[in-house]
């Protein structure tokens, strides 16, 4: 690959692998949050309270922030704020954990707040990464800079397991603030790659934007509605921490089994630009709900904690999938002008099924045990897949819409495709 590059290129390249490894460093903290609330006393309930509080506000937050980011043409700026007031709310997380507020435990309230600020700067990274691999040229891969955030998920998610062992899952949260603060020491390759300033203005008029425009795409509003059906079985595997003690297996053994999730998620995403041209994206997204089908499934008849590392790997291979293409095939039908926007309500897809996953989960949990939330992800991913498939049908034949992608292109680079 370097060599497809000059130095310029590789500089920039690289920049960006390193700012989503340490990204990835930061989000890894995020797979210790059941085992941390479970660590202050809250039952399962409680715990999916808190987590469907935290998947609200970060479900509000990206598509807010996203038109501020569109309106004054500064993704970068939003970044900043957004990753530095939720590092600095992670930070208060383990100090608040005993703290009571009108009766309520600040942790509570503190991980939402958190997610108010951290979601947005997800998605602004990756926005800058997609124009940046716009602009690079030479035909680099979203993926291949995206899989980076994976690497440092997987790896520190390995690293983290034995010291949560020892000392608990509270400190993972100062981890959090600390790896967010070295990807802002490396800030200066974002501002490069942020939406083109136009002259004379420092920001556009909200009705020069048209943010209507992106409701008259049918194939995109489609797929950014289903979206939230095919995240409703990664939200579910936060409680695979519950299925470890269910079979008797230490819980803190969940930062190996999300080590081991996330690697092969690497594996596909590293993957992915031959998957891209060999099969095309809509190919690779249907395959991402049958591997969460048969996730959901393998979980039902796992018996020790080594079958469940072995399942988690088939969900982290259909995440690797949804991930190397989702944003691809949202930023190919975006409006010009409105991909940050776009994209962004792509992404609150995870947050809003987080809502009801952890809101309902934990009481699917307390009252029909376990195993019970794998079959909800099971059944949300079935729904996808046949919503996904009439959409073509519906579009092409009762619509008269040209998709963006042909359903079954026949080894074509798709990326060079351009949305009618």
């Amino acid at each position: 690959m370097n060599d497809c590059f000059n130095k310029e290129q590789m500089k920039h390249i690289w920049r960006f692998r390193l700012t989503n490894l340490f990204y990835g460093f930061a989000m890894s903290t995020l797979g210790f949050l059941v085992l941390f609330l479970e660590s202050t006393g809250m039952t399962p309930t409680q715990v999916g309270f808190v987590l469907a509080l935290n998947s609200l506000l970060g479900a509000i937050a990206p598509p807010i922030w996203a038109l501020i980011a569109d309106k004054i043409r500064s993704r970068y700026k939003v970044f900043l704020l957004s990753s530095m007031v939720g590092a600095i709310t992670f930070g208060f997380v383990p100090l608040s954990a005993n703290i009571r507020v009108f009766g309520i435990v600040l942790t509570a309230v503190l991980i939402p707040a958190g997610s108010f600020f951290r979601m947005p700067g997800f998605s602004m990274l990756d926005t800058m990464a997609m124009e940046a691999c716009r602009r690079i040229g030479g035909g680099v891969e979203f993926s291949a800079i995206r899989v980076w955030r994976s690497i440092g998920m997987s790896a520190m998610s390995m690293i983290y397991s034995p010291f949560v062992n020892e000392l608990g899952p509270a400190f993972v949260f100062y981890g959090f603030s600390f790896f967010v603060g070295m990807v802002l020491l490396m800030r200066n390759n974002l501002k490069q790659f942020q939406l083109e300033q136009p002259k004379g203005r420092k920001s556009i008029p909200l009705h020069e934007l048209q943010v209507s425009r992106l409701v008259k795409d049918y194939y995109l509003v489609v797929f950014i509605i289903i979206n939230l059906f095919m995240m409703v079985p990664q939200n579910c595997s936060r409680y695979v921490v519950y299925l470890v003690g269910e079979v008797g297996g230490d819980e803190s053994f969940i930062g190996v089994i999300n080590s081991i999730r996330i690697a092969a998620n690497v594996l596909v995403m590293f993957a992915a630009p031959y998957l891209k041209r060999k099969i095309g994206m809509p190919a690779m997204m249907i395959t991402a709900s049958a591997l969460f089908m048969a996730q959901g499934l393998l979980y039902q008849v796992c018996g020790s904690t080594f079958a469940i590392l072995i399942t988690s790997t088939v969900g982290g291979a259909a995440m690797g999938l949804n991930v190397a293409t989702g944003v691809n095939y949202v930023s190919l039908m975006a409006p010009k002008g409105l991909e940050a926007t776009a994209i962004s309500l792509y992404a609150i897809g995870n947050p809003m099924t987080g809502i009801l996953a952890n809101f309902f989960g934990g009481q699917i949990i307390d009252n029909f045990g376990t195993r019970a939330i794998f079959l909800f992800g099971f059944c949300a991913a079935c729904i996808w897949l046949v919503v996904f498939l009439l959409s073509f049908y519906v579009g092409r034949h009762v619509l008269k819409k040209e998709p963006p992608i042909p359903l079954w292109p026949r080894a074509v680079d798709v990326l060079t495709r351009k949305a009618p």
